[in-house]
């Protein structure tokens, strides 16, 4: 909008763009008033119109010129030039927290530096507490200056306790990954205690590089560089309930400043306060929770429909952060399959024939995945009917997926949940099964040898690769997406004794409940368990990429099923591939439909059944 050397308002010089995201970008300019170097903050035109987010743009700026701390960025006016609004702020010289997470390339914090920032937003917390909820704390909105100095800033969507009406009943604001239980229900109704929510989920994520899931293990377990003592404070920060969560930005402070004279080397023991036992019950869960929280109560919640808002901060200028906003519209739609008639005998049923096979098995998959779905069925009996509904179904899914489980073990089941996509952002995806690793050269051969139709075998693999080649069972590359497809189209014909010993239980013909390849949402919700550790999924982090069946094309992406649609998938057309090394959870690479590539590989899936009528009589076996 701004081009450098441009004097905005004729007080503010453009020095550099610094960050632009999908509703404005953020400048550094010379502001002529102050003589110093100040942060500029603009909204795009198009979106001035919108008096929505026209309020929470001066939302933020009245809000923050209502703080006044050395922890808090500074704001110092707002204004329009050229028909672009905008507010002047104090300018960082540094990186947001999530870029010093991510410069270490497994997105871990050094836990003392970690802990001396989050004393500083500890303090910028009480204080800011006095006069507002902040309500989308996250490491895109914590700014590390060059001294070590953290700032917190983006009050947007901030509530000050004397302005309630600013906020609607039955609206959900904020970034769903560090949101609270209660405030998915209804930010307006929020208190601090959200933001201490937010914190132990950034405190999670900072020490294991993973966001917190609904089968989570304790920090401590994940590095040695953790002390025990962190578990219970992270556990406390998440709570499900805020009456057991620490009570203020101090007491939190407080706790965490022990664990960190510990580390100092300055105190041979950390004490923290032990909780009884239905206590210590209901914080392991919510350690689980965590994921599952996400999962109830936006995207597939009955009666909800679903709407993303960019927001207009420093993390989204850099295109990073995804805030949503949900109402509920009573028009009974969810988006995500039938999520209403799963009874509560239907549910028993099904958790007592999957118990009954976790406890004959040795498969730490099956028990993560049981607990995951034992949860979502307690937590439904605490919510309200559209979001009790949704948990019922998805704790339905986790348990047909272990009754239906391969007995070969060969493919993991992934259970349902949202993913964000780097474009799209927060996406539903049902549960399905997922190829432990990816197809080999071996199984491509036999299966062009077998397939009634025949194939042609791929001049990208050798001639009379044999079992015990060691090139056998290498992933097979080179292959043309449609090569991959027809593996999994024709996998049933290739392999009938083998697909019925997997998948005949089902009751339905191969081809109406047959393999796919995943979809991008798929692959990278599958990806994302298996980087934390919480399913055994090979490959998803190395080398090859692997093709998913989703077109690929410009931001912002379309529905997740129009970039489906077979009928537009063809010659010539991109498709997304994903993973490959580097970085598999925000790597996109598009691969041409036609093409063979040395570097792509591919995998299959098997879809559970979206219908609620399939997946209760699949869980009476």
């Amino acid at each position: 909008m701004f081009r450098r050397g441009q004097v905005v308002a004729g007080r503010y010089q453009v020095v550099d763009l610094i960050g632009r995201g999908g509703m404005g970008a953020i400048y550094r300019v010379h502001d002529r008033v102050l003589n110093e170097q100040v942060a500029l903050k603009t909204l795009l035109p198009q979106l001035a119109r919108n008096q929505t987010v026209v309020q929470r743009f001066f939302n933020e700026a009245r809000i923050a010129r209502q703080l006044s701390h050395p922890n808090i960025v500074r704001v110092h006016d707002i204004g329009m030039a050229d028909g672009v609004l905008y507010i002047s702020m104090e300018f960082v010289e540094g990186q947001s927290l999530r870029a010093l997470m991510e410069s270490r390339g497994d997105g871990r914090m050094d836990p003392r530096t970690l802990l001396g920032i989050l004393d500083q937003i500890c303090a910028a917390l009480d204080y800011a507490h006095q006069h507002t909820v902040h309500r989308d704390i996250k490491p895109e909105n914590i700014m590390v200056a060059a001294n070590g100095a953290a700032k917190l800033m983006d009050f947007g969507i901030s509530k000050l306790m004397a302005h309630t009406r600013m906020t609607m009943t039955s609206v959900v604001m904020g970034t769903p990954q560090y949101m609270s239980p209660e405030q998915f229900r209804d930010s307006g109704a929020v208190d601090a205690r959200a933001d201490i929510y937010s914190i132990g989920v950034l405190l999670y994520e900072a020490l294991t590089g993973s966001l917190p899931s609904g089968m989570s293990r304790p920090v401590s377990t994940m590095t040695s560089q953790v002390p025990a003592a962190v578990d219970p404070i992270v556990a406390r920060c998440l709570e499900v309930n805020p009456e057991h969560r620490f009570q203020s930005a101090a007491e939190l402070r407080a706790a965490l400043a022990e664990v960190r004279t510990a580390l100092e080397g300055d105190a041979p023991a950390v004490a923290v306060e032990q909780a009884t036992p239905a206590r210590r019950r209901s914080r392991s869960a919510a350690v689980r929770a965590v994921g599952a929280l996400l999962a109830l109560a936006l995207l597939a919640g009955a009666g909800f429909a679903a709407r993303r808002v960019l927001e207009a901060g420093g993390a989204d200028a850099e295109g990073v952060g995804e805030t949503w906003e949900a109402a509920e519209t009573g028009d009974g739609t969810t988006g995500t399959g039938a999520a209403t008639g799963v009874s509560a005998d239907v549910l028993e049923q099904a958790r007592s024939v999957a118990e009954g096979l976790v406890a004959g098995s040795e498969s730490a998959d099956k028990q993560r995945v049981f607990a995951y779905g034992a949860m979502l069925e307690e937590q439904a009996a605490t919510l309200a009917p559209q979001y009790a509904a949704t948990a019922r179904h998805r704790a339905l899914q986790c348990y047909v997926g272990i009754i239906a489980w391969p007995e070969d073990d060969a493919m993991v089941f992934v259970p349902p949940g949202e993913t964000a996509l780097p474009e799209t952002g927060m996406t539903y995806v049902h549960g399905f099964y997922m190829d432990r690793r990816e197809v080999t050269n071996r199984a491509f051969l036999e299966f062009c040898a077998r397939v009634p139709q025949g194939w042609p075998y791929p001049t990208s693999i050798a001639a009379g690769v044999g079992d015990g080649s060691e090139v056998a069972e290498l992933p097979v590359t080179g292959l043309p997406f449609y090569y991959a497809q027809g593996y999994a189209v024709f996998y049933a014909d290739a392999f009938p004794d083998r697909y019925a010993a997997l998948f005949g239980a089902w009751g339905e013909p191969a081809g109406a409940q047959g393999l796919r390849l995943p979809s991008e949402a798929q692959w990278q919700h599958a990806a994302a368990l298996a980087a934390e550790g919480s399913l055994e999924i090979e490959g998803l982090d190395a080398a090859p990429a692997e093709w998913t069946r989703s077109r690929y094309g410009p931001a912002p992406y379309g529905t997740a099923s129009s970039r489906e649609d077979p009928a537009g998938i063809g010659f010539g057309v991109s498709l997304v591939v994903r993973g490959g090394g580097a970085a598999p959870l925000t790597t996109r690479v598009a691969g041409d439909y036609a093409l063979a590539d040395p570097g792509i590989g591919f995998r299959c899936v098997k879809e559970l059944p979206r219908s609620t009528e399939k997946l209760v009589q699949m869980a009476a076996p």
